[in-house]
């Protein structure tokens, strides 16, 4: 399993680096997306802001309408942590436009506590890795601050997790009506408060307090029962894992009955007996982009797939991170990547499945808040740029 982990990285890192070279990435088109520093914080207004209001509409809609308008809804949400990205490129290159820094902030409070709400902490805690990249992109200095933020975030809310989620998605009937996101946020930083509590008071250990979250971070123990249980007990899927691909470019608004992402973790959860299938439907297990590969191909497929996405991740980079991109394409980018810090342990689908439909859609709101004057915007280089030295 240790050296599948291996394997899986390097040709994932191989995809990444050899595309380039091979001429296939210059058939496509790269986006430039000089950013006009008022019309950013419009948007940001209204997708940092005003979305989150808007969303809410969504439970007093008729059932027939309301799972297409979520759909729409979580389209644009995805826009807020573009609009966090612009709003810190704005304040590295303009030190003075105060009034731009404080609405960063406040995007980003709102973004936290929004994604906190929806009891997943990777939620709760991307905007503030997204303000950390944006910030190393331009300062070259290490957010210390912004990185003992996010830490602390996840390892105070990890150990109730669950009953937190109890509470939130199934109306646990011990807890408040939880009206808004406020509310659920606080639910969960009491139960997490209490929690503590007990274990500076010696009723739970530290080892206990924080399995939450180191377990988050083990992904060779979940390899090494994949590799032990495949092909032995659970045979190889041959692709059917990635067969939300064929249906992923369609939008949920005109197919209502689409079909769900996640079936891969939910086939990992239950096929290798982590829970049942009831649980199956109740949480989710991620399989893992090493774990998936093997599951479908074996040893080829970890060689093959991984790499593909390594490809995948070239591409993005080619389109939206070269200097000819400007703030706008880094913006994008960025919001796509900082999900790829978690999104390695989980599955494909997940991670890749609606990245078009953001990508393009993203895109197509900047082009409206774009800098016509293109010799006045700044280029600079996107943060995945200068990571990969291209």
């Amino acid at each position: 399993s240790l050296l599948l982990a291996i394997l899986g990285v390097c040709t994932l890192g191989f995809g990444y680096y050899v595309a380039p070279y091979s001429g296939v990435l210059r058939v496509f088109p790269q986006v430039s997306l000089p950013i006009n520093h008022n019309k950013a914080e419009l948007f940001s207004l209204v997708f940092g802001l005003g979305l989150p209001l808007i969303s809410r509409t969504t439970d007093y809609l008729p059932a027939q309408f309301k799972f297409q308008f979520s759909a729409v809804i979580k389209l644009l949400q995805n826009q807020s942590l573009v609009a966090i990205v612009l709003l810190g490129g704005i304040c590295y290159l303009d030190k003075k436009r105060k009034r731009t820094r404080f609405l960063l902030y406040l995007v980003v409070l709102v973004a936290v506590i929004q994604g906190a709400s929806t009891g997943m902490l990777e939620q709760a805690v991307v905007p503030i890795i997204a303000l950390l990249l944006i910030r190393w992109q331009y300062l070259r200095r290490l957010p210390v601050l912004s990185l003992a933020t996010a830490l602390l975030i996840f390892v105070f809310l990890s150990p109730v997790k669950q009953s937190y989620r109890e509470a939130v998605w199934y109306g646990d009937s011990s807890a408040q009506i939880l009206d808004s996101p406020i509310d659920k946020v606080s639910l969960w930083f009491r139960q997490a408060s209490e929690y503590w509590i007990d274990t500076l008071n010696g009723e739970k250990t530290i080892n206990e307090s924080t399995e939450q979250a180191s377990s988050r971070l083990d992904l060779i123990h979940q390899l090494a029962h994949i590799y032990s249980r495949t092909p032995s007990v659970v045979p190889y899927q041959y692709g059917t894992t990635y067969s939300f691909f064929l249906v992923a470019l369609i939008p949920r608004a005109i197919w209502p009955d689409k079909p769900e992402a996640g079936s891969a973790n939910y086939f990992y959860g239950v096929n290798y007996e982590i829970t049942t299938e009831e649980g199956g439907l109740r949480s989710t297990f991620g399989v893992g982009l090493v774990g998936e590969s093997f599951i479908n191909f074996g040893w080829a497929g970890v060689i093959l797939i991984m790499a593909l996405q390594g490809v995948i991740l070239s591409l993005i980079q080619f389109i939206f991170g070269e200097r000819e991109s400007n703030l706008g394409g880094q913006a994008i980018l960025i919001a796509f990547f900082v999900y790829f810090l978690n999104g390695i342990g989980s599955s494909a689908e997940i991670l890749f499945g609606n990245i078009f439909q953001n990508l393009i859609f993203s895109t197509l709101l900047l082009w409206w808040i774009r800098e016509k004057q293109t010799s006045k915007s700044v280029p600079h280089t996107a943060m995945l740029t200068s990571v990969g030295g291209k």
